[in-house]
């Protein structure tokens, strides 16, 4: 198993910057070392991503429980999966071993996961990451931003000039079906979702920053009006009592 480097972590509290954790990375000074003088060790059972990564959670979790569970203030163990596809319900069953073996507060535990891993619409892959959730452990998303994603994409096109604008459906901000979220099972029809508001509201103020002009398109409501207007969308387009109102002081392209 790579050996380990640790990184310090900090966060704002009290309006002042303390240290609340840290990151276990691997060194990969090391390994190269180990390579160069032939030194490596021997690996891990099982020639898997995700069994490396549960050896060095044990590993980690061994050495670190007594800190962390007798440390005055609340620090947390961040590791990075290398597993782009972990944790899966194995993973989580293998966790919960060593959960009970090393006496590691699960709650201490923070996991980055890769993009990839929450596209899986997958009921037993969210079932997974529910589990640990209830158990108290972080999950995080590491490489935001830097894998081709709808993110990734438009930064880089916008600078390249080669994109004008974007355009989003009004959909998105009602409320969420699918299965990462509970449903309300009878909600309102035009009742907005406030966390697909607030998020795709800031997603187009990161738009404006790139010098890409917003659309909110299909609009049929009120409410979606309303927040395309809060929101700052350049254009929108739809049906809704607003809309229809000052569409019909124009005349139509076609008769």
């Amino acid at each position: 198993m790579p050996e380990t480097r640790w990184i310090s972590r900090f966060g704002l509290r009290d309006d002042a910057v303390h240290q609340i954790g840290w990151e276990a990375e691997p060194d990969i000074s090391a390994i190269v070392r180990h390579r160069r003088q032939g030194e490596m060790r021997p690996r891990p059972q099982g020639s898997g991503v995700a069994e490396t990564d549960l050896t060095r959670l044990h590993e980690i979790c061994r050495q670190t429980a007594p800190l962390v569970t007798s440390a005055k203030t609340a620090h947390s163990i961040t590791m990075t999966l290398a597993d782009p596809m972990a944790p899966d319900n194995d993973f989580v069953s293998a966790l919960q071993k060593i959960f009970a073996e090393t006496a590691f507060p699960p709650g201490a535990l923070r996991l980055t996961l890769h993009e990839q891993r929450l596209a899986a619409d997958n009921r037993d892959q969210a079932l997974a990451l529910a589990i640990l959730i209830d158990w108290g452990v972080e999950i995080w998303v590491t490489r935001f931003g830097q894998d081709p994603s709808s993110l990734s994409l438009l930064r880089e096109r916008a600078a390249s000039g080669l994109v004008s604008g974007i355009s989003m459906d009004a959909a998105l901000v009602m409320t969420p079906t699918g299965l990462w979220r509970p449903l309300d099972p009878n909600p309102p029809p035009d009742r907005l979702d406030p966390v697909a508001t607030r998020f795709f509201a800031a997603s187009c103020e990161a738009m404006h920053a790139l010098g890409i002009k917003t659309h909110l398109g299909r609009i049929t409501s009120s409410a979606q009006f309303a927040f395309a207007l809060s929101a700052g969308f350049d254009e929108m387009g739809g049906h809704c009592r607003e809309l229809d109102r000052i569409a019909s002081r124009e005349a139509l392209p076609c008769p």
